[in-house]
């Protein structure tokens, strides 16, 4: 009986090999990932008919600020009543990484300058719920005020207030948004709810009821299902 032929593989047929194994690696973890972050942007609620008294007067996103989110779904109103000003809301799904454009990137950047950023718990005798609080004032007119607040939130009811992607810098971020959307799969929506006020004068009744109606779309997106 002949003796069956040894192969010998040469260092560039291991190197082959492995390369491909790697790149059919590659081709299913970013079809996974794809599949995962599409199904992510799957989750946009309803915000609540009224808050605070206030009653939801919906409108479109602005279709400048989708595009420079990466074109995500969105949900944006205003909650007012009688000649208060009104607090204005927008949801936008956060299944992409441009989907968390900073606000300090956007809005800082534009008519507005950014003056101060900190945090406030906004829980109102719920489960504590942590929001990133910004500034800004108007460029051309310096009275014009608007406060914002800012967080990420998960349909299983986590909060993150943090911000993420706003430059490719920020890879910590990346990494771990990606690695909960791919495992876990917890869908996020990214809220914004800010108000414009005078600021010759006192901004706490203002802010009064923007805490009071971003309490209450905390509290809204928890109870979903």
């Amino acid at each position: 009986m002949r003796a069956k032929r040894q192969k010998n593989y040469t260092g560039e047929h291991i190197r082959t090999r492995v390369a491909m194994i790697f790149l059919v690696l590659m081709v299913t973890l970013l079809y996974l990932t794809g599949y995962r972050m599409a199904a992510a942007s799957t989750w946009l609620p309803t915000m609540p008919q009224s808050l605070e008294g206030m009653t939801l007067l919906p409108h479109p996103v602005d279709q400048n600020t989708l595009i420079m989110l990466g074109n995500p779904r969105g949900t944006a109103g205003a909650y007012a009543e009688g000649d208060s000003r009104p607090v204005e809301v927008t949801m936008v799904t956060g299944g992409m990484f441009e989907n968390y454009h900073d606000p300090t990137a956007c809005v800082g950047q534009g008519q507005f300058e950014t003056i101060g950023i900190d945090t406030v718990d906004i829980a109102d005798g719920q489960e504590k719920a942590l929001v990133r609080r910004l500034t800004f004032k108007h460029r051309q007119n310096p009275d014009i005020r608007m406060v914002m607040y800012y967080w990420q939130q998960r349909k299983s009811g986590s909060i993150d207030f943090r911000a993420r992607m706003g430059n490719f810098r920020d890879m910590p971020a990346r990494v771990e948004h990606g690695w909960s959307t791919l495992l876990n799969h917890d869908p996020t929506v990214i809220v914004r709810t800010y108000v414009l006020f005078d600021g010759r004068t006192t901004e706490s009744a203002e802010e009064t009821r923007l805490k009071g109606v971003s309490a209450g779309i905390v509290a809204t997106l928890r109870m979903r299902p």
